[in-house]
């Protein structure tokens, strides 16, 4: 059984492929499924678009779904101007249950609780894994842009 391509997160937040010894690495756990899913922008709908927001974003093939109203992504991207507030961390916790929700639909997980933290001017997002028989943490932290960044 083949995995998935092997994503990372670099220290700027972009997202690249792993590459091992000249070829593109692979992942045989969720790691590459996971990203994928949060850091995605899944396609906001019509009522959904605030102020300063003209993109509604969302990716093509969400378009053809195999299943009537799959798509993939989160919204986490709507909170990166938000205020280092709780109701930030409710909506990054609620966008990434969102996201996830496949992995409960399939059958690949039996629980997932995320949760979020601001430390600093930086949100960690937790995502804890249940499957039979083993828990397992995956940590991402994402620098968010503040009040005093947005005056620069």
């Amino acid at each position: 059984m083949s995995g998935d391509i092997a994503l990372q997160i670099r220290t700027d937040d972009a997202i690249d492929m792993l590459i091992v010894d000249n070829d593109l690495d692979t992942d045989e756990g969720l790691q590459t499924a996971i990203l994928v899913s949060l850091f995605s922008d899944k396609r906001i709908d019509q009522d959904e678009v605030e102020e300063g927001i003209s993109d509604r974003r969302g990716w093509w093939g969400d378009e053809f779904p195999d299943v009537e109203g799959d798509e993939i992504g989160s919204k986490l991207w709507l909170l990166d101007r938000s205020k280092i507030i709780q109701e930030t961390l409710n909506r990054a916790q609620e966008y990434a249950a969102d996201a996830l929700q496949w992995m409960l639909t399939d059958g690949v997980a039996s629980k997932i609780v995320p949760s979020a933290v601001f430390v600093g001017t930086s949100m960690v997002l937790t995502i804890l894994i249940y499957q039979p028989g083993k828990k397992e943490p995956y940590k991402f932290t994402k620098k968010w842009n503040t009040e005093a960044d947005r005056e620069r």
